[in-house]
């Protein structure tokens, strides 16, 4: 049960980052699942092209509780970003581009608001 005032009424998969090297000393970095849990989520910006062939991807604000903000790093992707009833709202994957940390009246960590935005290069295990 997560002690806070917020309610959480979406979810995600977050799937962290394990690094291998080849023989040949190469790194390829792939993504594994590590839990499901509760976020909030609100709208970001949508998709929009600027200039020639830079471009504006969708970005949601994620909120996360403090319980899990060992999950809220930049290394991990998201995936699979549900609604209350759990139909997919963006497949993802999804990469957390900044992170802010708000604080209770105690002071302490109460949650974390993530910017995520699709990931554009690469592939769909990215």
């Amino acid at each position: 049960m997560k002690q806070t005032y917020m309610n959480f009424p979406n979810t995600v998969e977050v799937h962290t980052k394990t690094i291998t090297t080849s023989a040949a000393g190469q790194r390829k970095a792939s993504f594994g699942l590590n839990s499901t849990i509760k976020v909030r989520v609100q709208s970001g910006s949508g998709s929009r092209t600027t200039t020639g062939y830079i471009a504006e991807v969708d970005s949601y604000m994620v909120i996360f509780s403090h319980e899990d903000k060992a999950l809220v790093t930049h290394d991990n992707r998201l995936k699979n970003l549900k609604d209350r009833d759990g139909v997919v709202i963006e497949a993802g994957p999804l990469e957390i581009r900044d992170v802010e940390k708000k604080l209770g009246v105690s002071g302490k960590i109460n949650h974390l608001i993530a910017r995520v935005a699709k990931v554009i290069e690469g592939s769909d295990d990215d």
